[in-house]
């Protein structure tokens, strides 16, 4: 059974791969996003309990938007269940709006600020993943900012594992409007995409709570704009999974 920085690490391989087979002639966002996604649903759907206090499962089903619609809402929504035993259940979502590194530039010129400020309106909490095709150190770590300038890790040293190097990166809408980068200038505020998702999402960080903000996440707010695809997760202890948030699948079919 793996623990939760095992399983980070796995992450971050199976998805360094897939990011190595869109380079450079699938190097589409849509076409990376569905990959990388699947990456990740294949990682848990082998290694479906983590080490913790109690058995941890983690479940994942995505869901792909039918139709052509014209106002969408970020590129990808995980729709996070987090079930402690004896707690009530909590729900949360995480909107992240995809962007891919330019080839041969270091610019993300398809980062638009009003389509930024749209989606911070509803998910202030909002973030972009970014996808770049060559490995960067330039992110921010436990060590905290700016690490890529020590020639030989502390941590490393004492046997603290982290990324080391990361392909995938997140950052804060907010913040990346507040430095006004578009480029990757961006990574000075950003994690690998495997430690914002495990470390933060999973554990209910970073997430958005508000009845609005997840009634848009699961589909049913079509005038507000429609996320391209859902991912709903199932984070529980014990052997008995809560009740599924309900996507509207009337506009959503499951992929995979």
């Amino acid at each position: 059974m793996d623990t939760w920085i095992e399983m980070t690490s796995t992450m971050e391989k199976d998805i360094n791969e897939t990011i190595d087979a869109c380079y450079p002639y699938d190097w589409e966002e849509n076409h990376i996003t569905r990959s990388v996604l699947a990456a990740i649903q294949s990682t848990f759907s082998s290694r479906r309990y983590l080490r913790g206090v109690e058995n941890v499962s983690v479940s994942i089903e995505s869901y792909k938007l039918d139709g052509k619609y014209e106002t969408h809402f970020g590129d990808i929504v995980f729709l996070i269940q987090i079930a402690r035993k004896g707690e009530k259940p909590i729900v949360g979502a995480a909107f992240l709006e995809a962007k891919r590194r330019d080839l041969k530039s270091i610019r993300y010129s398809e980062i638009k600020v009003p389509q930024a400020r749209r989606i911070l309106r509803v998910a202030p909490r909002a973030f972009y993943i970014l996808y770049d095709y060559e490995f960067t150190t330039r992110f921010v770590t436990q060590e905290g900012y700016s690490p890529w300038t020590t020639p030989r890790s502390p941590m490393l040293a004492r046997g603290v594992e982290y990324a080391q190097v990361a392909r995938v990166l997140a950052t804060p809408i907010n913040a990346a409007l507040a430095s006004g980068s578009k480029d990757i200038g961006l990574y000075n505020q950003a994690l690998p995409f495997t430690a914002q998702f495990m470390s933060r999402y999973l554990c209910g960080l970073d997430l958005e709570y508000e009845p609005e903000a997840l009634a848009v996440a699961a589909g049913w707010r079509e005038k507000k704009g429609l996320p391209k695809r859902i991912v709903r997760v199932d984070v529980y202890e014990g052997r008995e999974p809560p009740e599924p948030i309900k996507v509207n699948d009337n506009l959503y079919h499951q992929e995979g």
